[in-house]
């Protein structure tokens, strides 16, 4: 994340936007890409689409060079929440919905305190497991992770195909 003129610039967070939404939704069914590379091995910018079961889906994007606010959005049936950025290291969620219309015009923010910037309670997590002698992190294990590292890899294939967009 980077600062210029007041605003804040996301730095491709694509691993965070597929993380959540795994954690939310399980492994896809489906994955359609599309975006762009500077150079061959370089990706600039993804737009991705995850199809789960049930007809659920999740909508990504992250990019190196456009604004895209990094934030997130989740979506039911009666109502959603939302994420401020950066949504991998929020310091709230608000919910929008409820049984009834008044829920929807006023919606409830949570807000906790977070340690530094999101790094450092990972940090501190890391170190808890190796001190406790894990050789993998209990909540993301190793296929957790390696299975993240193939819908990434999958999401990097697509992009990377001659015309430059894929589904599969």
């Amino acid at each position: 994340m980077e600062r210029r003129a007041g605003r804040e610039r996301a730095s491709g967070p694509g691993i965070y936007t597929v993380t959540l939404a795994r954690a939310l939704l399980g492994d896809p069914e489906s994955v359609s890409a599309s975006g762009s590379h500077y150079v061959p091995r370089v990706d600039q910018t993804q737009w991705m689409t995850l199809g789960f079961p049930g007809g659920r889906f999740a909508q990504l994007a992250s990019s190196m060079v456009e604004w895209i606010a990094p934030t997130a959005a989740i979506n039911g049936t009666k109502g959603y929440l939302t994420l401020e950025a950066p949504f991998w290291a929020s310091s709230s969620v608000t919910v929008h919905g409820g049984a009834d219309e008044e829920s929807f015009l006023r919606p409830e923010t949570r807000r906790y305190q977070i340690e530094g910037n999101g790094f450092v309670p990972m940090i501190h997590s890391i170190a808890v497991a190796i001190g406790a002698g894990e050789v993998e992190h209990p909540q993301h294990d190793l296929i957790e992770t390696a299975q993240t590292f193939d819908v990434l890899d999958e999401i990097r294939h697509l992009i990377r195909e001659p015309r430059g967009a894929g589904v599969r």
